[in-house]
């Protein structure tokens, strides 16, 4: 049995010896209070002091363990709705005892929409958890937004540590939410005369994190300004939500009766989180006074930034009116975070003295992100100027701190069905399809790459195609339906959120190797998504390449090459073989086009062929189908000589600014085949190449085939 300590010592208290007992009887008896009270007295020395040293000791200082994280708030950047978003904390043990871990819970406003997992995929499930004196644990913190509107909460660790039994980590998100942006802003219009028109085209697009609800677009301000499709208090639009990313295309038509300044406001009424917000934009047109356009356009958002780096986004400043621009300060406003600087200011900024600015003219600046913790930060940026409608623009900066590398975006493609390797520069066939590749894409912290947005930057006009599957697809393709130029771009997103500093490209030239190419391409207005495909889903028009002395429409002979027709069909044109016989390549019936025609070496139609012919062929379009889309349909032809990348006609011709499209109202009501037909023109192709002769525009288009 255990002895206590005070029976520990006096059990090894040293008896007197036998010849001294007389000796010491006498002082005992004389001092033996004196020696019980100092008896007591070691007895209470030896209880505190351990009078034993052996290690069988019970009496020793216990081995506490102290918990601490590398962060004490954990702050989530932009997430888009239903998405999720990772972060990694780091639990340390700094004690000399065994942490343990009994708990961990999730407290305050959104607190359903983060999750701890104590391993990638495997959620925290209540379970002890233990960590042995400086032992690290890697927990995930998972952010998973399922409406809009900010999200706060508060990690709680529950353990053994003496001093934080209640350990806690703050979560912070920022706010999720759609929100409309509008380009270019503000909308200029140029010096129109009276009784001319000009449009513009602006792109309405959902840059927020969550779905976009248009409530309505409308236009204030003056009457000069009417919307293509629509009224102006009822702007069409297409049906919502419009999903983050994407966007759409509006036009404004501006045909002022009398020269002079006119002024209007583009305006979106639009829902967060069931409440209603408005969104505007300034239209401007003939006016007189300096006009301002900042880019980008509404606010400076860093995303995510690297912890001690600094980051740059450049601001451009444009003149966008006919007369000089004075800009009076550029400064960071009251308030905005440390983080934020400017650099490369204008340097008659830096002397505090005024920038002119002429027409078309514009500076650029930098605003430098350069964050010191995983925090959110936020600013505003401030540009005073002598434009009346906006002196004073008060930009929001936006920005967080992360350790966490941008993942690195690589994108190549090739030609479908072909061995060449991948490459980010290639030139392929009208018509053929391109595969791309992200495979290449990588992310430096060995993060996992979870999301892939490819975009199409630049394309020939009237280009109405998308990525299939989709566009956020790890490896899509897309046919390359018109001759000409393409950019396409890739950004991808790690497992944490964290999007590619730098989207990477692919340039493509889709060129022929035919002497004669036709294209027919197609707006509608009505119309606001011409990229899906189904029957139905948009307005069918028809291209026809008539043979001289041929009929339109030919059913049975085959001279008119439209889509009734196979090449085999139109073997009896030109000469023997199928060098000089027209073929349709691409039937559109879904919208927007194209429709495609092309002849390897036409026959001459200047008479010098034995198998030629003496009269020119003829270019037309039909309108087949309207499938119920509101009228008008605009259409535009392209014709293409001699294997060239650029166009050498583009009809109908109009005037420098305006749209070549010619307006077509009335479809098909089969079978009465009334619908109707644009007369191109006359296509003559002798030694030297090909030639066009337009049918005035002003007779077309006409009702039903010409014949």
């Amino acid at each position: 049995m255990m002895q206590t300590p005070l029976a520990f010592c006096w059990g090894r208290f040293t008896p007197v010896r036998a010849a001294d007992k007389r000796k010491t009887s006498m002082f005992w008896k004389t001092h033996a209070q004196s020696f019980a009270v100092l008896f007591v007295l070691s007895a209470c020395v030896a209880l505190f002091a351990a009078c034993d040293d052996s290690p069988s000791d019970t009496f020793h200082e216990t081995k506490q363990p102290i918990i601490n994280s590398d962060k004490k708030i954990v702050s989530f950047s932009v997430v888009q709705l239903n998405e999720s978003s990772a972060e990694i904390v780091k639990l340390v043990n700094d004690g000399e005892g065994d942490l343990l871990i009994s708990d961990m819970t999730i407290a305050g406003q959104g607190a359903e929409l983060f999750k701890v997992r104590i391993q990638k995929d495997v959620d925290y499930a209540g379970e002890d958890l233990t960590l042995l004196p400086k032992e690290e644990r890697e927990l995930q913190v998972v952010f998973t937004p399922t409406s809009v509107g900010s999200a706060s909460a508060a990690l709680t660790i529950h353990c053994n540590d003496p001093g934080a039994q209640e350990y806690t980590i703050t979560l912070n998100a920022l706010e999720i939410g759609p929100q409309p942006q509008v380009s270019p802003n503000p909308v200029v219009f140029g010096q129109v005369k009276a009784d001319e028109t000009e449009t513009q085209k602006v792109t309405v697009a959902n840059v927020g994190s969550a779905p976009l609800t248009i409530t309505n677009i409308s236009i204030s301000g003056s009457l000069d300004f009417t919307p293509e499709v629509g009224t102006r208090e009822n702007v069409t639009f297409p049906a919502p939500p419009l999903e983050p990313n994407a966007s759409f295309e509006l036009r404004i038509i501006y045909a002022p009766p009398s020269l002079g300044p006119d002024v209007a406001k583009l305006i979106i009424d639009y829902e967060f989180g069931g409440e209603p917000r408005q969104y505007t934009a300034e239209i401007t047109a003939n006016g007189a006074d300096p006009c301002i356009r900042i880019t980008p356009s509404d606010q400076i958002d860093f995303g995510q930034a690297i912890i001690g780096e600094a980051t740059p986004k450049a601001v451009t400043i444009e003149n966008c009116g006919n007369k000089n621009l004075t800009l009076f300060n550029i400064a960071l406003g009251t308030g905005t975070a440390p983080e934020f600087e400017l650099a490369n200011l204008p340097p008659e900024i830096e002397a505090q003295a005024p920038v002119v600015l002429a027409k078309d003219s514009s500076r650029q600046f930098l605003v430098l992100f350069t964050p010191a913790a995983e925090d959110p930060y936020a600013g505003t940026l401030v540009i005073e100027s002598d434009a009346p409608s906006r002196k004073l623009i008060e930009m929001p900066i936006y920005g967080v701190g992360t350790y966490n590398n941008c993942p690195v975006a690589v994108a190549k493609a090739r030609v479908r069905g072909s061995s060449d390797p991948f490459s980010d520069q290639l030139v392929a066939a009208p018509l053929e399809f391109l595969e791309f590749s992200s495979a290449e894409s990588s992310d430096p912290d060995g993060n996992a790459i979870t999301n892939y947005r490819w975009s199409i930057i630049a394309a020939p006009d009237n280009f109405a195609l998308s990525f299939q599957p989709r566009a956020e697809s790890e490896n899509p393709e897309i046919q390359l339906a018109l001759v000409g130029d393409y950019v396409f771009e890739l950004t991808v997103t790690d497992e944490h959120g964290r999007e590619s500093c730098t989207p990477s490209r692919v340039t493509v030239r889709a060129k022929s190797d035919k002497q004669l190419v036709i294209e027919l391409t197609w707006r509608t207005p009505s119309d606001f998504d011409e990229t899906d495909t189904c029957m139905g889903c948009g307005t069918d028009l028809d291209l026809h390449f008539l043979r001289p002395g041929g009929i339109w429409d030919d059913k049975f002979g085959h001279s008119d090459a439209h889509f009734r027709s196979t090449r085999a069909d139109l073997n009896a044109w030109g000469a023997v073989g199928i060098d000089d016989n027209p073929g349709l390549n691409r039937d559109d019936v879904d919208g927007g086009g194209p429709e495609q025609i092309d002849v390897r070496a036409p026959a001459f139609t200047d008479g010098s062929q034995p198998t030629g012919y003496n009269e020119p062929y003829e270019v037309g379009v039909y309108y087949y189908q309207d499938w119920n889309f509101a009228p008008p349909v605009l259409a535009s032809v392209r014709i293409f000589f001699n294997g060239e990348e650029t166009p050498s006609v583009v009809l109908p011709t109009v005037a420098p600014g305006q749209e070549a499209a010619l307006q077509m109202v009335v479809s098909d009501p089969s079978p009465a085949a009334q619908g109707h037909f644009w007369h191109v023109g006359y296509l003559d192709w002798d030694a030297t190449g090909g030639s066009f002769t337009e049918t005035p525009t002003n007779s077309q288009p006409g009702l039903g085939f010409p014949n």
